[in-house]
């Protein structure tokens, strides 16, 4: 699980309603990316062998809510919309890695301490083939 945080780290949602920029606010994002295997021992083999089958990702992004100044981000990420997160842990200029990640909203939290920030979470799980923040520099 890699987890970007800091001022610099470019955090986008994009979808056909129009786009919410976090960056800014975001505390931290956490991108867990995985392979699904396929058992594939034969009958004399001592120990499991496997065979990768189909991968799977999925974001968690943690903002400051800012209550009504908030709320464009809030309609904008619908429980149960599709979009795209674009990620940039080092920032937007050009030649940094960014990765976009075709997703859907499946949960939102917002923790109400009695002490500290108001921090929301945003839940997604992937929608489709990313384009990785690992391996891709624009």
């Amino acid at each position: 699980m890699a987890t970007f945080n800091g001022d610099a780290c470019l955090v986008r949602w994009t979808n056909s309603g129009g786009t919410a920029t976090l960056t800014g606010l975001q505390r931290s994002v956490e991108l867990d990316i995985s392979m699904d295997t396929a058992d594939h021992t034969g009958g004399t083999h001592d120990y499991r062998r496997r065979k990768a089958t189909v991968g799977d990702f999925t974001l968690e992004v943690e903002v400051l809510w800012e209550g009504t100044g908030g709320s464009a981000a809030n309609a904008a990420i619908a429980m149960g919309g599709e979009g795209t997160i674009e990620l940039g842990p080092l920032g937007s200029a050009s030649g940094r890695p960014k990765g976009t990640y075709p997703v859907i909203c499946v949960g939102k939290t917002l923790p109400m301490p009695f002490d500290g920030e108001l921090l929301q979470t945003f839940s997604f799980e992937g929608n489709g083939d990313p384009t990785d923040v690992f391996t891709t520099v624009y």
